[in-house]
């Protein structure tokens, strides 16, 4: 039983004649035929109905064509991975990152890694955090850098097998605030003022609240959102006080913005983990290497 003799009879009952599935399979008539009548004796009984060059199931066909399908669909999945494999060997390679760092980080390390492998095509994709974990987990993309949603997560088994850095998030306001006079922001500065951060239950929102309530300042919320980089362009266009990753804040480049230190430090924390089959791949463990260095600055801080 092969291939060939499946899509033959698949064919034949979808189509009810034997002409449209050689013309599929690109063989005569007679070929067909005889790849039904060899496969129907391997199965032990008629698949198919004959009648004046219509054909149709058998009840026994039509049950067995259900098995059949299920198996032409695990052929057609195998030849998809295959073709994954060939393209991951030569010259695909794809990164799933949070939006600020597929804006920041990425455009530095990727022309580096072009110098050394100039035939390997990149793709960098940004995503939610959770998106790419997924990404990564099933093979999909080779290398995943992205935000670790939950701070327990940082010692839990999603950072398994991967390198968890973390960075202070930073106090954004405009240039003309007074708090520009200021090196580092305490809460105790933002009495009274509106802020904007991400979602209520991320952690660092979470985080910040804490601190306020912690110094006896009431935390007045104005604008909550899903991405650090929308939070920059609230506290442009609004002037109030905001909270950011140092990638975003980098990728905005814009000198209408101050970023300061808050205390107490409020921590991100990143995953970057290369898929299972990626981890013995030479332009992987590069492309980590390079990514790891471009880190350094930031983690100097």
């Amino acid at each position: 039983m092969n291939q060939r003799q499946l899509l033959a009879l698949k064919y034949a009952i979808e189509f009810g004649t034997l002409t449209k599935a050689s013309k599929l399979l690109k063989v005569s008539q007679s070929a067909v035929s005889q790849l039904i009548t060899t496969l129907e004796q391997e199965l032990g009984f008629s698949a198919l109905e004959r009648n004046r060059g219509k054909v149709s199931p058998t009840p026994q066909g039509e049950s067995f064509l259900i098995a059949a399908e299920q198996v032409l669909d695990s052929i057609d999945r195998a030849k998809l991975a295959a073709l994954e494999i060939k393209n991951l060997s030569t010259g695909n390679f794809r990164i799933a990152s949070s939006p600020s760092i597929s804006n920041s980080l990425l455009p530095a390390v990727i022309p580096k890694f072009n110098k050394e492998y100039p035939d390997m095509m990149i793709s960098s994709q940004a995503f939610h955090s959770h998106e790419a974990h997924e990404l990564i987990k099933s093979q999909i993309f080779d290398l995943g850098i992205y935000e670790i949603n939950r701070l327990a997560d940082k010692d839990s088994s999603i950072a398994d097998g991967g390198e968890v850095f973390s960075l202070p998030s930073l106090c954004i306001f405009p240039k003309n605030d007074k708090l520009a006079d200021k090196e580092v922001i305490y809460p105790k500065d933002l009495e009274g003022r509106k802020v904007a951060s991400l979602y209520y239950n991320h952690p660092t929102t979470a985080a910040l609240r804490n601190a306020f309530h912690d110094q006896g300042v009431e935390w007045h919320s104005a604008v909550e959102t899903n991405q650090y980089s929308a939070v920059c362009q609230i506290v442009k266009h609004s002037g109030i006080v905001g909270w950011t990753d140092p990638f975003s804040f980098l990728a905005l480049n814009d000198i209408s913005l101050c970023a300061r230190v808050f205390k107490p430090e409020i921590m991100i924390h990143y995953l970057i983990k290369l898929s299972n089959r990626s981890l013995k791949l030479p332009h992987a463990a590069h492309m980590l290497e390079l990514i790891q260095h471009e880190l350094k600055p930031y983690l100097a801080q």
